[in-house]
């Protein structure tokens, strides 16, 4: 069984974590979308992480230094590689950068209605947040619900 390397994203990964994201974001899409007239986002650029099996392209992660923690902006799995351990070693590595700055915890937020929260929890992120999303809606335009993650590192 080949083993996983995370590693910074290369220019020739573009293609294959971009196909990742679109494909998570269409998923995501059935559940929420971005409220229109929405302000900007902030514009801090984030450091980009691959997933690598057999040098195939097979998840990705976005995160950033925001506060105390490091925040993780995004995560998305090939749909063949969920519950493999992907997500997981990502995470992994984004804590190890973590504990290399001396920060405390990996923070993110999640739209509960995706059913993410779970896979979050048993990640070992405990819930310090929730309330209705300021800058997401329902397909429907209806309320969805934001909830902020952390995990302790140890």
């Amino acid at each position: 069984m080949a083993e996983l390397v995370i590693r910074g994203v290369h220019e020739d990964d573009e293609a294959a974590r971009r196909e990742i994201v679109e494909a998570a974001t269409r998923e995501l899409r059935c559940t929420y979308r971005p409220r229109e007239n929405r302000g900007p986002c902030g514009g801090v650029p984030s450091s980009v992480l691959v997933a690598l099996k057999e040098s195939a392209v097979v998840g990705t992660a976005e995160y950033i230094r925001k506060d105390r923690h490091i925040y993780v902006q995004g995560i998305a799995v090939h749909p063949e590689y969920r519950v493999s351990g992907v997500c997981r070693a990502l995470l992994r590595y984004v804590e190890e950068i973590a504990k290399a700055e001396e920060l405390p915890a990996l923070a993110l937020c999640a739209i509960e209605e995706t059913g993410n929260v779970e896979i979050f929890k048993n990640l070992g992120f405990k819930i310090v947040g929730r309330a209705v999303a300021p800058n997401h809606v329902s397909p429907s335009g209806g309320p969805v619900t934001q909830v902020e993650m952390e995990r302790t590192i140890a």
